[in-house]
């Protein structure tokens, strides 16, 4: 239908969108995909770019609201108390928010605007680290409902999925998270359906719908490349999908905009200011 609509209509095009980890599972099943990679459009933010449009926002409204921003102030630093910890690193603000919104503006944005409410409630100036931690519970609730609306289709079971994580670790080795996925999920309630499938793998299967969905992450160690490092579906497909390498040395953390929601240990930001606190 759309090629004739094409060819009998002139100067009509047709754009079509694809989650990425849609695509991913597209491109490994269909060779002729490939001619269409030179007419795509990778719809991906890294974390400079998530700057760029933070900076962006902010600058706009300072512009608007007071002309123009003072020469001794960075667009940030009219914002936010930097640095910001993220564990023992010391980082620009948004590098941190890059990686609590998964890569995506609008989830960065509604950070800051929660940690903003936060700020201005308790009388600063300015965002600070506390402030992004009180608000990640309201934050991971948001993150929660946007998860399971976008793939409860693909699996009717996914909140007790999710749910099985709370109050649990934050990171994984493959052989521990597949024994935790089978002792409380498929040893109680059986295998899920799984895009339409019962698949054999049992809990393999359901590491890698988890994986692919973003709520888990791996993270390779070995690189000690910083704490920002994760990797995502999107770039490593293949992981969790074979019993016979799962995870190429990888470890596997739950993404930290989940965590404090669902009462998972370690949540970078408050963990780091208590030990401030104590130290002092």
């Amino acid at each position: 239908m759309r090629s004739n609509l094409v060819s009998s209509v002139s100067g009509v095009n047709i754009r079509a969108s694809v989650r990425t980890d849609v695509w991913s599972i597209l491109g490994q099943g269909d060779e002729a995909l490939d001619k269409c990679e030179q007419y795509m459009l990778d719809l991906r933010w890294s974390t400079e770019e998530t700057g760029k449009i933070l900076a962006n926002k902010i600058s706009s409204f300072f512009g608007r609201t007071y002309e123009k921003i003072p020469p001794t102030k960075t667009v940030f630093d009219l914002v936010f108390k930097q640095p910001f910890h993220w564990g023992t690193a010391r980082l620009e603000a948004f590098r941190p928010i890059h990686i609590l919104s998964a890569g995506r503006p609008r989830w960065a944005t509604q950070l800051c605007r929660l940690a903003a409410r936060d700020a201005y409630k308790k009388h600063l100036d300015r965002i600070a680290n506390h402030n992004i931690s009180a608000c990640l519970k309201e934050y991971g609730q948001s993150r929660l409902a946007d998860l399971y609306k976008e793939h409860h289709h693909q699996c009717p079971q996914l909140e007790l999925l999710i749910e099985a994580f709370a109050g649990s670790s934050t990171q994984y080795e493959t052989r521990e998270l597949l024994a935790k996925l089978q002792s409380q999920i498929v040893d109680k309630y059986g295998v899920p359906q799984i895009d339409g499938i019962v698949s054999g793998e049992g809990a393999l299967a359901i590491s890698h719908f988890l994986y692919r969905i973003g709520f888990l992450n791996a993270r390779d160690e070995r690189t000690r490349s910083g704490p920002l490092e994760f990797i995502r579906f999107e770039e490593r497909p293949h992981l969790l999908s074979s019993i016979q390498n799962p995870d190429d040395g990888l470890k596997w953390e739950i993404h930290p905009s989940y965590r404090t929601v669902l009462r998972i240990d370690s949540d970078t930001f408050r963990l780091r200011r208590q030990t401030r606190v104590r130290k002092s």
